[in-house]
């Protein structure tokens, strides 16, 4: 009976050590596809995709992402400073692309 819980036991082991492996072993292969994005939404810039389709919010079809906004910074282009006439204070507006 001792040899069965034995067998029992290392076979759960073995089964739970497969599991924790395959869920946060490397797979390097999937994160490469995600790396580079080469198409956004002009209405939802966060919205990219590495491959052309349709944006789930809008349904607008997704456009290559020009050079210029691919080689800005996220905080320079995302950031512009307004005057409010009505309090006299200093806004800040995030609006991507408008600087």
């Amino acid at each position: 009976m001792a040899v069965v819980r034995w067998v029992l036991l290392g076979l759960v082991t073995a089964l739970a050590g497969y599991t924790v492996w395959s869920y946060w072993g490397p797979r390097q292969s999937e994160h490469a596809a995600h790396e580079e994005a080469a198409y956004y939404c002009p209405m939802h810039p966060q919205i990219r995709s590495p491959e052309p389709g349709v944006c789930p919010i809008c349904h607008m079809n997704l456009e290559p992402i020009p050079d210029e906004r691919r080689n800005q910074s996220a905080s320079a282009a995302s950031t512009s400073v307004v005057e409010s006439a009505a309090f006299g204070d200093r806004l800040r507006v995030r609006a991507p692309g408008f600087v």
